[in-house]
């Protein structure tokens, strides 16, 4: 794909343009994002063709019955669980949050529409089930360490303003929180967690971004936030984060890999 901007419509007309000029296209690479790769791999299988990219990590991309034909060479956020699962238990942090960015308006909607249905019948059934579902990374999360006895304190999804899902956090008194989101949104959140004062020794972030160099730095203006860069710095004190060990790499990492 030549386009590997993060806009859904830039990567779908992209598409259609290649589709549409010859040659004749048989496997396409990219795009390099998850929101890009999206709509690109949906359509994909209409025209049998193989899409391969190398940047995304979004499981939700790995269910074969919506994308047949979609490869990627990143780790998938699932298969990170295990990871976020053993450092819990290595420091014996037993009682979490978790907070899942929503990517699409189209899930909010698809939830509240779920949750009326179900309450005409009589069945209670809070939003937020539904939209933690569509996050599989979270979803599975939360299924393995409620089997290893972890106490979640709470579960907690948002759009685009975190505000109030952070006061919950907060106020229910969680200090070790698990996010889910991609890198847009994590910085979105933790500029309201430098507003909220959610940071510092009593607290611990485990992110699904945050593995690059200054990425707060190279995403904040795209992200849009009222924090400077020394005030995202300061909020993300205490975050872990994971990613994979490029091979051919002279760096050590702490485990002494």
């Amino acid at each position: 794909m030549k386009s590997l901007m993060y806009k859904s419509w830039v990567t779908t007309k992209s598409f259609i343009d290649a589709i549409n000029n010859p040659p004749i296209k048989i496997a396409t690479f990219g795009p390099l994002t998850t929101v890009g790769s999206r709509p690109v791999a949906s359509l994909t299988k209409y025209w049998n063709l193989v899409t391969v990219t190398s940047g995304v990590s979004s499981a939700a991309l790995i269910n074969r019955d919506i994308y047949p034909y979609f490869f990627t060479t990143e780790t998938t956020d699932v298969t990170l669980n295990p990871i976020r699962i053993a450092m819990l238990r290595r420091f014996n942090w037993t009682r979490i949050a978790t907070i899942h960015h929503i990517s699409e308006l189209q899930e909010i909607r698809s939830a509240t529409l779920l949750t009326l249905e179900l309450h005409v019948k009589g069945v209670n059934y809070p939003v937020f089930e539904m939209l933690i579902l569509k996050c599989v990374a979270a979803k599975n999360f939360i299924r393995d360490a409620d089997k290893l006895n972890f106490t979640l304190i709470t579960t907690e999804a948002f759009f685009t303003s975190p505000v109030e899902q952070l006061k919950s956090i907060k106020e229910k008194g969680a200090k070790i929180i698990l996010l889910f989101a991609s890198v847009i949104p994590t910085i979105k959140l933790f500029c309201e967690v430098y507003h909220q004062k959610m940071y510092g020794s009593h607290y611990v972030w485990f992110i699904t971004y945050g593995y690059t160099k200054n990425w707060w730095r190279a995403f904040r203006t795209d992200a849009n936030v009222n924090c400077t860069s020394e005030q995202l710095e300061l909020a993300m004190s205490s975050y872990f984060t994971f990613n994979n060990v490029e091979l051919g790499s002279d760096e050590t990492t702490v485990s002494g890999m």
